[in-house]
């Protein structure tokens, strides 16, 4: 500690002193040499306390106290706080007694590892809670390890002995069947692979890439490790067709030398007075001309914050997420009738500070949610903070589509988070540099997407999509109108536990995943309400596979439409066959951009 007395609202070590502090601990020198220190704000030979805990001055003199130090880890770089992974734990109808510690192997790794004890049958398993957790939690502070106990072991004094819990299994989580470490270099390099993308830290060769939790998103982020560390473009067909690393490794030792990646090195690319936008930002730029009024691209988030917030931390915070995302500090000019991005060196970010009331939260929300962005002049990032209580307060992101996506609202919560937390404890946020910026690959995109690399997935599209109208003609309660409007609302549920264990086994069984069991079943909805056979349907998809791009805030996003035929005597089991063809497929080709596809089409 550096023995600095903190600013108000500022957390830190609490420490006590005075004439009533004990000597120190009775017969533990050890304890008492780390606890009691020399009072650096006094010369009478007195001792501080280090209790322990965390607290932070209010403005009106009062101590509030923030929980304790040792509950508090930092773990690649992220600071967590054990208490709110407890808690999301704690919101599981199967989960009775829960503890949340770091463990720390023979090789000094640190991973978060969650103690459980079921109130409920059948018990979920790792894969289950950690998709899960992901509705509450960020990545980083999903346990990579859940052990289930009977019993917590305790002390004598009523406490969880943390001593006597087991260590955890570090290798496979809920899997059966015999272990077969990698075999040659290409294994190992696999299985390298998967475990920085799975969490894990062993793989059998053998163990299936979706029993271990992967899904399409994970299934990228392999694709795009494999192309940058093997050089080879591996279409994402062949990780479903083939997902152990074993069969994964056969395929590339014959089919390796034919999937050479031959696309040019996402690189920071040399900047000029004129940079591009990407073809996706390009459509909306145009959208945004020929409406300039309307706040159907934007991208509001909102992070309900209970306990006490720094406002000026916060604005701090976001000041350092706008310096280091170019997408953040972005507007969009013409020149000579074509776009162009114009990246300022420097924007300040406007936290706007809003006292509200609980009955005044929604309209409020909704109201800056329509915040009407020009995207020549900026910033297409607002900040606004909902004062309710003291414990309460609720922050509205609202950027705008053309520098955003889905994708990156998560980054930005995450870094945003990290940003607060460090300065909050008077240290700079650190998080590793940047490798390129998203107009580097804007122009990367210009460069690559053009000719006979364009041209052939062209091909593939018109062939998918020929004789087809793309209409959906829907019972609609109104007729639909001449001029497309954005009107219309929301509806949220939540599957059951049961039922979606039950949904992810039959997808697995299917060698599909949980999304294109949903989507078959929702064109069989659409097939029941319209009448049609051939269904259209816009999906999106993260577009991020190379991995210079996983850490970019940028709008990166793509949408695929996915043709579905439909076959009165075809079973759900054939629907979903001829819809996970057509969404492989649709992966292999998704490099060209909706935009492109629109204006190709006939």
């Amino acid at each position: 500690p550096q023995l600095r007395p903190v600013a108000i609202g500022v957390t830190g070590q609490l420490y006590t002193s005075g004439a009533g502090l004990a000597r120190g601990y009775l017969n533990r020198p050890d304890l008492t040499a780390k606890h009691f220190i020399d009072n650096p704000f006094s010369n009478d030979g007195s001792k501080l306390y280090a209790t322990g805990d965390l607290a932070r001055f209010r403005p009106n003199g009062e101590i509030e106290f923030l929980g304790r130090q040792d509950n508090q880890v930092k773990l690649r770089g992220f600071r967590i706080e054990m208490g709110e992974i407890e808690h999301a734990l704690g919101q599981h109808s199967a989960i009775g007694a829960h503890l949340v510690i770091v463990h720390k192997d023979a090789n000094n790794n640190k991973a978060l590892v969650a103690y459980l004890v079921a109130q409920a049958e059948p018990a979920p398993t790792h894969n289950e809670l950690a998709t899960y957790l992901q509705q509450w939690l960020p990545s980083y502070m999903i346990p990579r390890h859940f052990v289930w106990l009977e019993a917590f072991p305790l002390t004598p004094n009523g406490k969880v002995d943390r001593r006597a819990l087991p260590t955890p299994d570090l290798t496979r989580a809920d899997l059966v069947g015999e272990f077969v470490a990698p075999r040659t270099r290409l294994e190992q390099q696999l299985v390298d692979i998967w475990c920085a993308v799975l969490t894990l830290d062993t793989i059998g060769v053998h163990d299936d890439f979706f029993a271990l939790g992967g899904h399409s998103l994970l299934a990228t982020q392999v694709a795009s490790r494999i192309r940058t560390e093997l050089v080879v473009d591996l279409p994402l067909r062949q990780l479903f067709e083939r997902p152990t690393v074993a069969e994964l490794a056969t395929f590339l030792q014959s089919e390796g030398d034919n999937l050479l990646y031959a696309a040019p090195p996402l690189l920071p690319a040399t900047r000029d007075d004129h940079l591009p936008l990407s073809f996706t930002q390009e459509r909306l730029w145009f959208l945004a001309q020929l409406q300039p009024d309307s706040a159907a691209y934007n991208i509001p988030m909102t992070i309900d914050v209970r306990g006490s917030l720094d406002p000026t931390l916060l604005a701090q915070a976001l000041q350092w997420l706008v310096q280091r995302h170019e997408s953040l500090r972005t507007t969009f000019v013409a020149h000579n009738g074509i776009p162009q991005q114009i990246v300022a060196d420097e924007v300040e970010i406007f936290l706007q500070l809003l006292p509200c009331t609980e009955d005044e939260i929604e309209a409020t929300v909704i109201a800056e949610a329509q915040h009407h962005f020009d995207l020549a002049t900026g910033p297409l990032l607002r900040t606004t903070l909902l004062q309710i209580t003291d414990q309460r307060q609720i922050l509205l992101l609202n950027m705008h589509h053309i520098i955003s996506d889905g994708w990156s609202v998560n980054i930005a919560a995450q870094e945003l988070s990290h940003a607060y937390l460090a300065l909050a404890q008077g240290e700079l946020p650190a998080l590793p540099p940047l490798p390129l910026q998203f107009a580097d690959y804007a122009i990367w995109q210009r460069a690559w997407l053009q000719g006979e690399v364009l041209d052939k997935q062209l091909t593939y599209w018109q062939n998918q999509l020929d004789q087809t109208t793309g209409i959906l003609n829907l019972p609609t309660d109104f007729p639909r109108p001449t001029l497309q409007t954005f009107n219309g609302s929301f509806y949220y549920t939540s599957l059951p536990n049961q039922l979606f264990t039950q949904l992810n086994a039959f997808s697995q069984a299917h060698n599909a995943t949980a999304f294109m069991t949903l989507l078959a079943a929702f064109n069989m909805l659409l097939w029941r309400y319209s009448g049609q056979t051939d269904i259209v349907v816009g999906t999106p998809i993260a577009n991020r596979h190379q991995r210079e791009t996983e850490a970019l805030i940028g709008m990166f996003v793509n949408t695929l439409p996915l043709r579905t035929q439909l076959v009165e005597t075809q079973t759900f089991s054939d629907l979903l066959a001829q819809l996970r063809e057509a969404t492989l497929d649709a992966y292999a080709h998704q490099d060209v951009p909706l935009a492109i596809l629109v204006d190709t089409l006939p």
